[in-house]
């Protein structure tokens, strides 16, 4: 594994255990509210090289990821 592998399959792990990172106060509210409700759950965290959003939708089993500016699809373009 890679050490980009490595980093993403962390963030993803501090997701899914309900550590979203940096985004605000009312979005980490909106989250916890929907861990219940079935909504869209999203994160934000700054890999050192640039954001990661995750955007997950629970009730649709739906994961899609933003990689940091000049990645494509998780590979340095």
């Amino acid at each position: 594994m890679n050490v980009l592998s490595a980093s993403i399959l962390g963030f993803l792990h501090r997701h899914v255990t309900g550590d979203w990172g940096d985004v605000p106060d009312e979005d980490a509210q909106a989250n916890e509210d929907s861990q219940a409700s079935g909504y869209i759950i999203q994160s934000l965290f700054d890999t050192g090289d640039g954001l990661l959003s995750l955007v997950a939708e629970p009730a649709k089993y739906l994961d899609n990821d933003i990689f940091p500016s000049g990645m494509k699809n998780g590979i340095k373009a």
